[in-house]
């Protein structure tokens, strides 16, 4: 899986945001506020990874459990196909 062309990350404060800046976007030219953990998550998917990629990754960098990190992972990734921005 990877994130689809025409976004980029910026943090904002204490807060990051992935920002789309090609109007033919699944998000127009919008912004989606990212939690750590899925600022996390797009990172890996800008670099083409799988979800037990993450997962092994995230057990490394966070403290929580294997099904929380799963339920989470899945999650995000299942609404960013649904938006249309991962391939």
């Amino acid at each position: 899986m990877k994130i689809k062309d025409g976004f980029i990350t910026r943090k904002i404060g204490d807060t990051n945001y992935a920002v789309s800046f090609d109007e033919n976007s699944p998000i127009g030219n919008g912004m989606i506020k990212l939690s750590d953990s899925a600022f996390f998550i797009w990172q890996m998917l800008e670099e083409g990874t799988t979800e037990e990629e993450i997962l092994s990754s995230m057990k490394e960098s966070f403290d929580a459990e294997e099904e929380i990190l799963r339920r989470d992972i899945s999650a995000f990734v299942g609404k960013l196909s649904e938006l249309g921005i991962i391939e």
